[in-house]
């Protein structure tokens, strides 16, 4: 007896994912990356930051190493 009852409420609908609509408005900032769409400007400020970063750690005394 309790096991057909139990079976029933286990393949009944839940009412909760049956009132809930789909979210069919997506932002460009929760786009996946390959959706995303950006200028050549901010491409060539990226670039230019990872290169200025990679120039400060190379010719910057603070990651030097100690002489021994």
């Amino acid at each position: 007896m309790f096991r057909s009852a139990s079976r029933a409420l286990l393949r009944a609908p839940s009412p909760r994912l049956a009132t809930r609509a789909p979210n069919t408005t997506r932002f460009l900032s929760t786009a996946p990356p390959h959706h995303q769409s950006r200028s050549w400007k901010s491409a060539a400020a990226r670039w230019g930051l990872a290169i200025g970063g990679v120039y400060y750690y190379n010719t910057s005394p603070v990651f030097a190493e100690e002489p021994a």
